[in-house]
């Protein structure tokens, strides 16, 4: 048996994924702690975990999130993403952190199953690995990792081959970074290096890369899933696979990637 703690912000679209991941962790008899709003506490009880409520500061009734921020009204467009980013989702993140520490103080946790937007786990990361338990992250809403043959997540665009689309993308990476959202970037190291003494070392788009590991529930979909472990031994996976996912230690890209979707 693990000793398991979900974290999640207090609104619905994030809550919900995770408590399908929270029944099914206890039906396998781990032993399972949410960390999240106070409205949740009986959908979190339902499941079999114990809920853990967020601080006051960093809880909020997701039901009229206008009425819980009253400052975000009538703001719409980039101004309106760098309002909710900042207020929402920055701002909880010191009073995330000390609960989380809070419950890290109160039993030995092995892992820390957390979803994009709870920023409290960022500062956990910034300590070594022999110094904290595992932070996994799970994949309920889109991965938004950069990339140079890609635009920034969000754009809406299309991949573009050759040169000519890399350089797009750098460009577009370079406003993105510096001048839509250059001003998240410094609140986030400005909160980070409160706690930690560190600032966040990527764009905090690309927060889920600091996490060691990244966990795409694709289980159930109609896709087939297929997986190469780098050489790992397939026999030593300790959970059944989906019944849509095929595993190898190494496969043929050459063959594999013309029948490949995404």
């Amino acid at each position: 048996m693990s000793a398991i703690l979900i974290c999640s912000t207090p609104v619905h679209g994030h809550v919900t994924p995770l408590l399908a991941v929270a029944e099914h962790l206890v039906s396998a008899g781990h032993r399972v702690r949410f960390l999240t709003g106070a409205k949740y506490r009986c959908a979190v009880e339902e499941t079999g975990a114990t809920h853990l409520a967020l601080p006051a500061g960093a809880d909020y009734d997701d039901s009229d999130m206008d009425v819980a921020f009253p400052g975000r009204v009538g703001k719409s467009g980039v101004a309106g993403i760098r309002w909710d980013i900042s207020n929402i989702f920055f701002k909880p993140a010191k009073e995330q952190f000390h609960a989380l520490e809070a419950a890290l103080a109160q039993e030995i946790t092995d892992a820390i199953l957390t979803e994009g937007m709870f920023v409290g786990t960022g500062a956990l990361l910034a300590r070594p690995r022999n110094l904290r338990p595992a932070v996994v992250h799970l994949g309920i809403i889109p991965l938004g990792l950069g990339s140079v043959d890609t635009a920034p997540y969000g754009l809406c665009l299309l991949p573009k081959p050759g040169l000519a689309g890399r350089a797009r993308n750098a460009m577009l990476g370079f406003a993105t970074k510096k001048l839509l959202f250059g001003s998240l970037q410094k609140e986030l190291d400005a909160i980070l290096l409160s706690l930690t003494g560190k600032k966040f070392t990527i764009f905090f788009m690309d927060g889920a890369a600091q996490a060691d590991a990244i966990v795409q529930a694709l289980a159930g979909e109609d896709v087939l899933v297929v997986v190469s472990t780098g050489g790992r031994d397939i026999a030593t996976f300790e959970a059944p696979l989906p019944a849509n996912v095929r595993v190898a230690a190494y496969l043929p890209h050459d063959l594999l990637l013309p029948l490949t979707s995404v």
